[in-house]
């Protein structure tokens, strides 16, 4: 019997909701660049309630793809229920020393990864950037007790790291937007964003909600199961 795979060094967290139509493009560049790295990792994409054929994509995408070296595995979380919530639960199902949220819209940035890993990053200085790398701790600290689950919740992760004393660090990483964007109003998300930040600001100054306590160090897996809709998963390693 063959000694099983050493563990991912490496979980790229990936929400997708109804991108049936460019999620491919970037599997491929994930897995291509994953694949030539020295380390094994796992690519985890979370179906958040889609209603086209991403998951089915993605469960096709990892039959065919998938290695003892990257492993691509799908997480649907029914019903829709954000993307906020969607990386969420990616954090808590991952298995890596590090994990790093890529949004399902960008491509031809994986080489950026090594440029991430150099700077120790925790998490990217740039709230709304959908490309950030978290160390297991930082995980935990940013995504155990987050409340929002939309549009701020990158804002709200970024306070609960620096509330925890860990190092934010910005990186600059190339970037390709892959035609589809579906954010709709831009006027319309930063009222929205703005609601939420002043919501989270008064609900932790108020003691509604919980800062993790500073200097906490945790260890992989060890984020609790999401708390909103039903999950479902399936992995496949060749």
């Amino acid at each position: 019997m063959s000694p099983p795979p050493p563990p991912p060094h490496l979980t790229v967290v990936v929400p997708a909701y109804n991108e049936a139509e460019r999620i491919t493009v970037m599997l491929d560049e994930a897995v291509d660049h994953l694949a030539a790295a020295a380390y094994p990792s796992e690519l985890l994409v979370v179906d958040d309630g889609s209603t086209d054929a991403t998951a089915d994509l993605v469960t096709a995408y990892a039959v065919r793809r998938s290695s003892s070296h990257v492993a691509v595995r799908l997480l649907r979380q029914t019903p829709n229920a954000g993307k906020g919530a969607a990386v969420r639960a990616g954090a808590a199902a991952a298995s890596g020393a590090w994990v790093l949220m890529a949004d399902a819209d960008g491509a031809t940035r994986f080489a950026d990864v090594d440029a991430l890993f150099a700077a120790a990053t925790a998490a990217g200085a740039d709230a709304a950037c959908g490309f950030k790398l978290y160390s297991a701790a930082a995980a935990v600290a940013a995504f155990r007790g987050q409340q929002l689950t939309r549009w701020a919740f990158d804002v709200e992760n970024l306070y609960r790291v620096q509330a925890a004393g860990m190092r934010v660090v910005e990186v600059p990483v190339a970037w390709t937007e892959i035609p589809g964007s579906k954010m709709g109003s831009l006027a319309r998300v930063c009222v929205r964003m703005l609601a939420d930040v002043m919501r989270m600001r008064w609900a932790y100054a108020t003691g509604q909600w919980t800062l993790p306590s500073r200097g906490t160090r945790t260890a992989p897996g060890t984020l609790e199961p999401p708390r909103r809709g039903g999950l479902a998963a399936a992995g496949y390693t060749q």
